[in-house]
């Protein structure tokens, strides 16, 4: 009987223990949950902020590529001005070229009023501070570019971390629910084997307490025994086994209500970990639209390169095409003295086209007029070198008559005196022999000599005039 109150003592003892290994058990089971709980909200609000941040790079990335076509739209205007702005340019220097003509069907520009480039100039200038705001617009994108691309490889290394992290974990969660599986199926196991003790240590004290109600029946109908301390003692051990079998089926009742509620919690702990799983499929799926992403950001990248290589070629057109306006500035103002000369010759050759018999607006008869023009300038020059000639032969001739007239007066004068000689010959006969006197010869010369003159003055005079 002894030995059997010591089995059962010892029985009751392992109970005991086992009752408060599975309370620490599920103390350690809810702690464990409530951990992952606070790690699940945790992963929860560390999506919604990814998802925000995901959220507004994506409209920084729209935002980007509006602003990419906008300056697409803005090159190819730029490049178009600059194409009318080289027609303008190539058409101005062949109208400032010397000695061109324009082709029929283009716009002449009047020889009396030359043009002055401050209409293009002032084109330019506009085209120039367009230029420079591109430039300036070009770098502040690039700027943008690159805030953005780092921006975005910060992102990228923050959400690889990330899942990394979720990753490590999904892997301890995983581990810890493996561990939990198995403690509760230990405790099971544990509940289950103290269970049958609880049911042999029953059935043991239900048939201690029939043989004890059939000693005390047989005592009963026998005399009375003297009441001694073995007797008390068991009765007082008895109600000790009777009190315990109570507290262990309280204890077994409680522990299987932890049980029970460990189960559901572990129950909601699977059902949180398929939505730590789900917002792992989440993050998966938003690391995908990262890497779309990236790829739609190394394309921008690529149309950005090639629009920054469209914007050089611009600028190197636009330079040369500012050195090609400096060329037309220069030769337009060598063309302002050659412009002045054109318009005496304008003057000289409105008076030759006064002379012309017919006018025509036409190139062909405009370059004949002009040929006829050049000839009769050619012919006016060998006629003024034939009146600078005959100017110098009516100089020789003038000296010829002065020298001539010089003459006859001598000869006049010669015949006069002569005359004179003669007259005084025939009033004073007797004087002796007179000397002979050539008046015929005089009178010959001197009308020699009248015309000489008179045939220099006729000289002289169709020498004057052309």
């Amino acid at each position: 009987m002894a030995s059997n109150r010591n089995e059962l003592h010892a029985k009751l003892q392992e109970l005991e223990d086992r009752v408060h290994l599975a309370t620490s058990s599920s103390e350690h089971s809810d702690s464990a949950k409530q951990e992952a709980l606070r790690q699940l909200e945790q992963w929860r609000s560390e999506a919604k902020r990814e998802n925000a941040f995901r959220t507004r790079l994506e409209t920084e990335l729209k935002n980007r590529d509006s602003k990419l076509s906008r300056l697409e739209s803005e090159l190819m205007k730029l490049t178009s001005s600059n194409e009318d702005l080289r027609r303008q340019l190539e058409v101005s220097m062949a109208f400032s070229r010397p000695g061109t003509v324009p082709e029929r069907g283009t716009a002449a520009a009047p020889l009396g009023a030359p043009t002055t480039p401050t209409s293009r100039c002032g084109r330019c200038e506009a085209f120039q501070s367009r230029i420079h705001d591109l430039e300036t617009m070009e770098i502040q994108t690039s700027a943008d570019k690159s805030r953005l691309e780092s921006q975005y490889k910060t992102y990228v290394s923050e959400m690889e971390t990330q899942v990394k992290n979720l990753r490590g974990e999904v892997e301890t969660a995983n581990t810890r629910s493996e561990t939990l599986q198995r403690s509760l199926d230990e405790l099971r196991r544990q509940l289950t084997l103290k269970d049958s003790e609880l049911t042999k240590a029953v059935s043991e004290f239900e048939r201690l307490k029939s043989q004890l109600q059939l000693q005390e029946s047989t005592v009963k109908s026998a005399d009375p025994p003297p009441v001694t301390d073995k007797a008390i003692l068991e009765s007082v051990m008895y109600k000790d086994l009777e009190l315990t079998a109570n507290a262990l089926r309280s204890k077994v009742n409680e522990l299987s209500t932890r049980l029970s509620e460990t189960e559901e919690s572990l129950s909601v702990a699977e059902a949180r970990l398929g939505d730590r799983e789900e917002v792992l499929a989440k993050a998966n799926s938003e690391r995908t639209a990262l890497s779309r992403a990236m790829d739609q950001n190394a394309k921008l990248k690529d149309q950005l390169t090639a629009l920054h290589d469209a914007l050089e070629h611009v600028n190197k057109e636009n330079s040369e095409a500012q050195t090609a306006l400096a060329k037309l500035q220069a030769s337009a103002e060598e063309t302002v003295d050659l412009r002045k000369k054109c318009e005496r010759l304008e003057a000289e050759l409105a008076a030759v086209r006064l002379e012309t018999t017919s006018k025509s607006p036409l190139e062909d008869e405009l370059r004949a007029s002009l040929a006829a023009a050049d000839a009769r300038s050619q012919a006016l020059a060998q006629q003024v070198d034939a009146l600078r000639a005959c100017e110098a032969e009516l100089v020789a001739a003038r000296a010829e008559c002065a020298a001539l007239r010089a003459a006859l007066e001598k000869a006049e004068r010669e015949c006069a005196m002569k005359a004179d000689a003669l007259v005084v010959g025939e009033a004073e006969p007797k004087a002796g022999p007179a000397p002979p006197i050539g008046l015929d010869e005089g009178k010959v010369e001197v009308e020699t000599l009248r015309q000489a003159v008179q045939d220099s003055d006729n000289k002289g005079a169709a020498g004057g005039s052309p």
